[in-house]
């Protein structure tokens, strides 16, 4: 398949395995085109490479193995391993709290490469959904924000991105405020 026809299928694959589920008071498939747009922004044009490609692929996808039933192996099988391997990579392990899942989670989201730029486009599309929308999902984000920079950034890759996400959070050179 060309991007043409396997980018709108993943889409497709998202709308339907996300159902009726609600991204807040939207319908859920406002996030994972939210995460594209992201990725879009950040150059991540999915008509330039393959890679690209899957990273956009992924932006639609990576919620479904966290949010619905399907599978892994569904994913390989429609998309590829590495498009599967990308999503398995940014979805939570189980967890008794969100601080326990995401130390589970980072660890195996920095064993595959690109699988950071997802997340952290991931983060950026919650962030900014929440900006003026709701205060305590902000927070949230603010207080975990030096775990997840501390765990996942790496100098010198996508450091646009990051500086996007700690503006929005009002950090400055990398630094808490």
């Amino acid at each position: 398949m060309s991007w043409t026809e396997d980018i709108p299928a993943a889409l497709q694959f998202a709308l339907i395995a996300h159902g009726d589920q609600k991204y807040g008071h939207r319908p859920y498939w406002f996030h994972p085109a939210h995460v594209v747009l992201v990725l879009l922004h950040f150059g991540f044009d999915p008509s330039l490479n393959d890679r690209n490609r899957r990273l956009v692929m992924a932006g639609y996808l990576h919620d479904v193995l966290e949010d619905t039933v399907a599978t892994t192996e569904e994913l390989s099988d429609a998309f590829g391993q590495e498009v599967a391997d990308l999503v398995e990579a940014v979805t939570n392990e189980p967890g008794k709290n969100r601080r326990e899942r995401h130390s589970k989670t980072y660890c195996k989201t920095l064993a595959v490469p690109d699988a950071v730029i997802l997340k952290l486009a991931d983060r950026i599309a919650n962030v900014e959904s929440c900006l003026g929308e709701s205060k305590p999902l902000f927070r949230m984000y603010l207080k975990e924000h030096g775990g997840f920079r501390d765990t996942l950034y790496r100098k010198g890759e996508v450091d646009e991105m990051w500086l996007h996400l700690e503006r929005m959070l009002g950090w400055e050179e990398g630094e808490s405020p």
